[in-house]
């Protein structure tokens, strides 16, 4: 029998050098491309995690899928669908690494990309929170052409915006855990640990392959096509203007003032019309406010939502970013 010993000092530095990722998977009838996005993870080189999938409360056999697999992966399972938010924050609150990935079921990792972001983070260890490069964004004009620091007025300011993969260290979530009252509006939550947890490092390495042609994907969703998704659209906006509102005015006050015309547009939308009273209140324009008073009634609330929701289906029809 050969018994190999490790000094103590040894030891620490195998401990020091060691990232650990716990990689969360929130599921919802994915049966079509969930053995895809698990197998990208397994069949990494780098072997230093763990996977942890929820199942969000799937009606198809996403969950007999996820039990094939066994001890392979952390599988928990919602009784009902509680939303992407509810998912992660189970899923954090359970995770054992040094660093949360989050993985969409329906996108998948290429080959050696931990091994990558391993090697990446290693050059830049100080930073709590890192983003790395997708598929589609490779190359795109105004990113970094290899790597870039952005920060939180870089993101309040939409000069920084889109999808990236997240890797944060575990403990900025002890803080700030996805807001479960929004059925998505995960940029709500990511600002509050642009603002506090410093800058992000960006790498321009691309490690994921996006898949958005699923009906029921996050990327496509939020399209007003309802006066449902509208109520919901401004409770996200309202929580925005609540949370960043006095950063908006300190940074930009004409983008501040156009977060909060697009809210008094939404409320009168819905026809809530106390709520788009107070909004008008706030709007230091004098010219903007006399506009929006004169339209904050029932017969421009008729005309504005039929736009909306034609601007919404056709955003939803054609799969574009069609602004409000």
């Amino acid at each position: 029998m050969v018994v190999l010993t490790i000094s103590r000092k040894n030891i620490f530095k195998v401990i020091m050098n060691s990232i650990n990722f716990s990689i969360i998977t929130p599921v919802f009838n994915r049966e079509k491309v969930i053995g895809r996005c698990i197998n990208s993870v397994l069949e990494q080189s780098y072997k230093d995690y763990e996977l942890i999938v929820i199942d969000d409360g799937s009606s198809d056999k996403s969950v007999n899928i996820l039990e094939t697999y066994g001890q392979k992966i952390n599988l928990l399972i919602n009784k009902n669908n509680q939303g992407v938010n509810y998912s992660r924050n189970r899923c954090i609150l359970q995770a054992k690494g040094k660093y949360v990935l989050f993985l969409d079921s329906d996108d998948y990792l290429t080959p050696g990309a931990l091994e990558s972001i391993v090697k990446l983070i290693k050059t830049e260890s100080s930073f709590n929170h890192y983003l790395f490069s997708i598929d589609y964004r490779s190359g795109e004009k105004g990113l970094p052409v290899t790597k870039g620091v952005f920060t939180y007025k870089d993101w309040i300011l939409g000069k920084v915006s889109g999808d990236f993969v997240h890797v944060v260290k575990r403990h900025v979530f002890d803080h700030y855990l996805f807001f479960e009252q929004f059925r998505g509006a995960e940029h709500l939550n990511w600002l509050r640990v642009y603002r506090d947890y410093g800058d992000q490092m960006f790498f321009n390495n691309s490690v994921l392959i996006v898949d958005r042609t699923s009906a029921n994907s996050i990327s496509q969703s939020g399209a007003l096509v309802n006066v449902g998704v509208m109520s919901e659209q401004l409770s996200v906006r309202l929580k925005y203007l609540e949370l960043y509102g006095n950063d908006l005015v300190l940074f930009d006050k004409n983008e501040y003032e156009r977060n909060l015309t697009k809210s008094i547009l939404l409320s009168i939308c819905i026809r809530d019309f106390v709520e788009s009273k107070r909004l008008i209140e706030l709007l230091p324009n004098k010219i903007l406010r006399f506009i929006l008073n004169r339209i904050d009634n029932l017969f421009f609330s008729t005309a504005i939502r039929y736009l909306v929701i034609t601007k919404g289906r056709l955003k939803t029809l054609l799969g574009k970013n069609i602004l409000f």
